[in-house]
């Protein structure tokens, strides 16, 4: 009775702690809470799309603001201070949350999508260095942020053993009693057990005072074992790897393989991390192998890092700009930062490693000229350079203007301009182009040289291209009730032709189509010409609107991009 009656105290003092010390943030979880379950429960999710997003953003994102502003408070004296910056936070966030529901980005939507994914980075960043600003060493926050994550991690732990137990009772009672339990039964107990307990255990436990601010070196044996044992040897091999790639490439006079860049992401990951937990340990009487490995390891970091840059620049001269290769620039200029920064400091202070990578972010992402405008003018500019010096004469083009111009280019060029105009459309939407090109026209058709029946790629590949040309009309022989939108991308996986036929799953209720490779040869490069209706395995007709096929002789493979209708009953 005494171990339970400590087991109540202990969890009534940390319920208490949830609402006594963060009331804001308590507020923000049980909100949060109570919006997923009643969008569980009344299918909010498939009405208004804006309105959940925009909710679950603000409700999410304040959770994070409220916990990172008190904690800061607590370092404050001036009450007039404290409440003044947590209200005017708030004021923005719900300014911002009501920018997102009405206004209507266009184009720009991107650039928003992107300034809201960097803020709440940069707030859960704030959290585990606002209050640590004003030390003299990062021993407190350093030992702060080990608690909170290993708080974090077991919380998510406990959630995740409720969330099983609860599925495993809820499902023997349906068996036992014969009871009939919805499907959002179970999804409420998830919402619970692995969102709402978790943020409230970490609530209620994380260090407050004197515990906030410890400032004891050294770190638990458990982890010192699996940090010097485990991960560094990890990290080592990684930085093997890398030289020896390195070396191979020098030798054989090579660029290096766009892959690098991620082992590179990787090892580096594992250096700051391995930095950032031996840290308490560094000192008068830390450890001398823990000082030798926090200042070798940005030190052979370092030279690592010019693999990532070359395959980097490599990326943007092949194909240009995009945005995630902005953002991975920025990081590997980071990394730069971060091994000289270590090696120059001697690992003095290592606050200022999450601190410049918030500003960076924030920097890329959240002013009105970010990484996503940069990205979207640059192409847009090109594109139009292109278009331009093909012979354009006005703007928009129409379809059959855009293809047109396919013969004042190269393949490749093409291809590269088709591309840009794919990207802006993907990632902007047809603003962003529509005053070059109509919307509607398909930019995933990649077009030969015009000038011959099909186009060789080397003595064993050959390579056909078609798109239709636009208001063309094709007159249909029998009665079909449907007509679906059929897109075949088999590009890079085995097909195979029997008696030059090309067998085409057309990935409708099992049906296929065999093309008999004779027909595309003569209507390729011919979008003036419709492709007859052709009859499927099931007795269908299917219409080919575009297609791409590339013939590796050498190695028996067809790959095959194709769209068009399927007319069927």
């Amino acid at each position: 009775m005494k171990k339970f009656g400590r087991l109540s105290r202990t969890i009534g003092t940390v319920a208490s702690r949830c609402v006594t010390r963060f009331p804001v943030a308590f507020v923000f979880v049980l909100a949060l809470t109570a919006c997923l379950i009643a969008l569980v429960s009344c299918d909010g999710f498939d009405r208004d799309t804006r309105l959940t997003s925009v909710l679950l953003y603000y409700l999410s994102v304040g959770t994070a603001l409220s916990l990172s502003l008190h904690l800061w408070a607590e370092e404050v004296r001036s009450r007039r201070i404290r409440l003044g910056v947590q209200v005017a936070a708030h004021l923005l966030l719900l300014a911002d949350a009501l920018f997102c529901y009405f206004y209507d980005a266009g184009a720009a939507a991107a650039d928003v999508a992107v300034a809201h994914i960097a803020m709440p980075v940069v707030i859960i960043l704030s959290v585990f260095v606002l209050s640590f600003l004003r030390e003299k060493d990062d021993v407190a926050a350093s030992n702060f942020s080990r608690t909170a994550l290993w708080l974090l991690l077991l919380s998510i732990f406990v959630g995740m053993v409720m969330t099983g137990g609860l599925w495993l009772l809820t499902f023997s009672l349906e068996r036992l009693f014969a009871l009939t339990v919805s499907g959002n039964v179970y999804i409420s107990i998830v919402i619970v057990c692995c969102l709402t307990l978790p943020a409230l255990m970490v609530l209620g436990l994380l260090p407050s005072g004197e515990s906030k601010h410890d400032r004891r070196r050294g770190i638990p044996s458990l982890l010192h074992g699996l940090l010097r044992y485990l991960f560094l040897p990890l990290t080592g091999l990684y930085m093997i790897v890398l030289y020896v790639y390195g070396l191979s490439i020098v030798v054989s006079w090579q660029l290096p393989d766009g892959w690098v860049s991620w082992m590179v992401i990787v090892m580096m990951a594992l250096c700051i991390a391995i930095v950032a937990l031996i840290y308490p340990s560094l000192g008068n009487e830390a450890d001398k192998f823990d000082q030798y490995v926090s200042r070798l390891l940005p030190a052979l970091a370092l030279p690592l890092l010019v693999l990532m840059s070359v395959g980097i620049v490599r990326r943007f001269m092949d194909y240009g700009v995009t945005i995630n290769r902005l953002y991975l620039a920025t990081l590997n200029m980071w990394f730069y930062i971060v091994c000289i920064g270590l090696v120059a400091g001697r690992v003095r202070r290592i606050i200022w490693i999450p601190v410049s990578f918030a500003l960076l972010l924030a920097l890329t992402s959240l002013l009105p000229v970010n990484y996503s405008s940069i990205t979207r003018d640059v192409l847009r500019r090109q594109v139009k350079e292109a278009l331009s010096q093909s012979g354009a004469a006005a703007f928009p083009l129409s379809g059959e203007e855009y293809m047109s111009l396919a013969s004042a280019f190269t393949a490749d060029g093409f291809d590269h301009v088709n591309g840009k105009l794919s990207y802006l459309d993907e990632y902007f939407g047809a603003d962003s182009y529509d005053d070059m090109v109509e919307a509607g026209v398909a930019f995933d058709i990649v077009m030969a040289e015009p000038d011959t029946l099909y186009t060789y790629v080397g003595s064993d590949n050959e390579i056909m291209t078609y798109s239709r040309a636009g208001a063309m009309t094709v007159q249909l022989s029998g009665e079909y009730a449907f007509c679906t939108k059929i897109s075949i991308d088999t590009m890079m996986a085995e097909r195979f032709a029997i008696d030059s036929m090309l067998v085409c799953p057309l990935g409708y209720a099992d049906d296929t189509a065999i093309i008999p490779l004779d027909t595309l040869r003569s209507y390729d490069c011919d979008g003036e010409r419709p492709l007859p209706l052709l009859r499927t395995q099931r007795g269908n007709r299917v219409m080919i609107d575009h297609y791409y096929i590339q013939i590796d002789y050498d190695e028996g493979r067809i790959d095959c991009s194709m769209q068009g209708h399927l007319f069927h009953n």
